[in-house]
């Protein structure tokens, strides 16, 4: 059997990187377009029900330079606070947040009782990890040695709002002491051993 040679020839691959020196130089909508005909390709073989090609071209997609630029572009071009992120919503105050976080954390424990009891039925499980107070329904409880845990909600967190301390003071300076003092800090000296 005869061996074949290297003729110093660098096979690439569809998903290698192109060679960028500018960000400005990417041509997002091409960008836009490979990724889009991948996610087509994969809805494709999903609805074919050609598993592994799935797969397949969803490890294409995750390792693609268009698809990463892309990503990188949408984090990066979010300018503050009042404008949406990723998730193309606004969050203005963080109770919204705290509600939110809440809501995605019951659905998927929801989801986790009924995977881990699918034998049972769905009131039998909601009434084994659920329970109702007042007004507020879907907290997450468990017993464990004849006692109740229940899981607290963020929203029932109390904000906390931090004054920040003027850049010039220092803790260890005796004229700034009736600063600290102000602030409500009962010992601004530190003690020595």
């Amino acid at each position: 059997m005869k061996k074949q040679q290297w003729n110093g020839v660098k096979a690439t691959c569809a998903s290698s990187q192109p060679e960028v020196s500018n960000w400005t130089a990417i041509e997002w909508d091409n960008c836009k377009r490979r990724v889009r005909k991948l996610q087509a390709r994969i809805v494709k073989a999903q609805k074919e029900k050609r598993y592994n090609r799935v797969k397949v071209l969803q490890r294409i997609l995750v390792t693609s330079f268009d698809a990463k630029m892309l990503a990188v572009r949408r984090v990066t071009s979010n300018k503050g606070k009042r404008t949406a992120g990723v998730d193309k919503v606004k969050w203005t105050a963080p109770t919204e947040v705290y509600a939110k976080i809440d809501h995605i954390l019951v659905g998927q424990l929801k989801r986790w009782a009924f995977r881990r009891h699918s034998n049972k039925s769905k009131r039998w499980v909601l009434n084994r990890y659920f329970k109702s107070v007042n007004n507020r329904k879907w907290i997450f409880k468990d017993t464990f040695e004849k006692k109740e845990f229940t899981l607290k909600k963020l929203a029932d967190i109390p904000i906390t709002r931090h004054i920040k301390i003027r850049k010039d003071a220092n803790p260890f300076d005796p004229q700034w002491d009736a600063y600290f003092d102000m602030r409500g800090r009962k010992n601004s000296k530190v003690r020595s051993a």
